[in-house]
């Protein structure tokens, strides 16, 4: 049943958010297994084929549900391989992204300290495998989610007073993980005349994957400033989770304006730019 009104809705935090890590952690698994072995397949005899996941509020805390094991796996596999037989670490598909997703910051904790214990141990021109992108404007992960949280979590015990915060907060909400801001590099009027800075629609999204010479990158991925469209990928953190695969993005209002405008212009530019870099690191 779909609930309309919005302070109804609201009530339907906790039932939500338990079905998203329950999908996530149980059919999500192995169908993604699927598409992963699929898309390995056909990328074998297709070089250009592509496999990017994107998971959007509670959509993104089933996508990561379904991916967190076998991307901390994969991340052990990788450490413990002696470095001088280490080669570029690859993700699941081409890429995995997550706008404003909807769960709380322990979850990520455990790739966030992996990565932090290993410093250099990913190569500077390795692709991107998990980014995460929250914006400052969504006032849903921002409050709200907190104030469901703090109801949810009355009976449960943490370590201290940074993990409580960890559990109150987003992973893109929790500012230890931030990695990277993503602004307007331009205004979305010069970005596109016609459409200005308003959503773009389905053959708009087509047009702008289309523009693969001026989205592929000239540089490493994990320069300090990187250019994508009409926005600029800057490096707010200097720890080596901000050299690594695993980017946590703060997003400015005229990127991402709140919880839902996912498909602005120069989001969708960020986006397609993203996915099409990465797919040309990515090993053939």
């Amino acid at each position: 049943m779909s609930i309309g009104a919005p302070a109804l809705k609201e009530l339907t935090f906790w039932s939500r958010k338990v079905t998203a890590h329950r999908v996530g952690s149980a059919d999500a698994v192995e169908l993604l297994a699927t598409l992963e072995a699929i898309h390995r397949q056909e990328r074998a005899e297709s070089p250009g084929t592509r496999l990017t996941t994107i998971g959007h509020s509670f959509g993104g805390a089933a996508v990561y549900s379904a991916l967190a094991g076998s991307l901390k796996e994969r991340i052990a596999v990788h450490l413990a391989t002696p470095a001088e037989q280490r080669r570029l670490f690859v993700g699941f598909g081409t890429l995995t992204l997550l706008v404003n997703p909807a769960f709380e910051a322990t979850l990520y904790d455990g790739i966030d300290r992996m990565v932090a214990l290993h410093a250099g141990a990913f190569d500077v021109r390795n692709p991107r495998v998990l980014v995460t992108v929250a914006s400052e404007g969504d006032l849903a992960t921002r409050y709200m989610f907190p104030m469901g949280r703090a109801i949810g979590t009355v009976l449960q015990r943490s370590r201290g007073r940074e993990q409580t915060r960890q559990m109150l907060r987003t992973v893109g909400n929790y500012a230890a993980f931030a990695t990277h801001r993503l602004d307007v590099e331009q205004s979305p009027a010069r970005s596109d005349p016609r459409t200005g800075g308003a959503c773009v629609c389905q053959a708009g999204i087509r047009e702008v994957f289309a523009q693969t010479a001026a989205l592929r990158a000239p540089s490493a991925p994990m320069s300090d400033d990187e250019f994508f469209g009409g926005t600029r990928l800057v490096r707010t953190a200097d720890t080596p989770q901000a050299r690594s695969p695993f980017v946590v993005v703060r997003a400015d209002r005229r990127v991402i304006a709140d919880h839902t405008d996912i498909w602005s212009r120069p989001f969708v530019e960020f986006m397609a730019a993203l996915i099409t870099r990465t797919d040309a690191l990515l090993p053939r």
